[in-house]
């Protein structure tokens, strides 16, 4: 239950990512990077939070990061 939990915060907070990415198009892209690291950070805390482990937050916060960019990349690209 609570690997579900973390899975749907962080694809609310990816999600949010996107649309702040979509926000700043005009931004240079070493600023684009740094706000990937602080939602990273912010994803990584709320899984640590919940899970309780820092291994498993950092596993579940590396793979639903790369899920919903994947699955953007392959379902929003035209």
């Amino acid at each position: 239950m609570r690997i579900t939990v973390v899975s749907f915060l962080h694809f609310i907070i990816w999600s949010g990512f996107s649309i702040v990415l979509l926000l700043s198009d005009r931004d240079k892209l070493h600023y684009k990077v740094l706000l990937f690291f602080v939602f990273f950070y912010l994803a990584y805390v709320i899984a640590h939070i919940i899970l309780h482990s820092r291994k498993k937050a950092f596993f579940f916060t590396i793979a639903n990061s790369m899920l919903f960019f994947i699955s953007k990349l392959f379902f929003f690209t035209s």
